[in-house]
């Protein structure tokens, strides 16, 4: 439970910063997501797998939204680099955040919320730092005291407190 506790403060926090960021003024970074989401044109992606629908960053909301079933809640704000709103999904194990490109609003992260989701290679929150290398190779990068793999614009992210997974993050890269 204290584990969980940890991991709600933290995605708290990484929303306000993210929230504190926004700039009123500034211009629109647009990139322009997979044309397909379909598993044979996520080769090169990270993708999360629940109930059977694979869920990668930069994959259409509209697509997924009937495999992954019931939200536990949902929330929306302004988005600080799209028109649009930005959209939260909370599922079991895990939130989904979006964003909107064109009217049509794409996977951005995916944050595990605790042990009971996994990767497709069998990580999840708790894990140890020597089964990731062993699921994902040593080819990574530290950044902010992450390990981060990279695919083509998508990003694999490990978080660890001591030598145990305590956060697991998909993120589409849109710069």
């Amino acid at each position: 439970m204290k584990l969980n506790r940890i991991i709600s403060i933290f995605f708290i926090i990484v929303f306000a910063v993210s929230l504190a960021s926004c700039n009123n003024g500034g211009a629109d970074i647009t990139l322009p997501p997979e044309e397909s989401t379909s598993p044979a044109a996520q080769n090169n992606t990270f993708v999360f797998v629940y109930r059977g629908t694979s869920v990668a960053p930069h994959a259409k909301m509209s697509e997924l939204a009937a495999g992954l079933g019931e939200t536990l809640s949902y929330e929306e704000s302004p988005s600080c680099l799209y028109q649009g709103l930005d959209k939260d999904y909370t599922y079991a194990g895990f939130k989904l955040r979006t964003y909107p490109e064109n009217g049509v609003d794409y996977v951005l992260n995916i944050c595990f919320t605790d042990d009971s989701v996994a990767t497709p290679e069998g990580i999840m929150l708790g894990s140890l730092r020597s089964e990731v290398e062993a699921a994902y190779g040593t080819s990574f990068t530290e950044q902010n005291g992450n390990m981060v793999y990279t695919k083509d614009k998508t990003e694999l992210r490990f978080r660890f407190n001591g030598d145990s997974v305590s956060a697991i993050e998909y993120w589409a890269i849109t710069e």
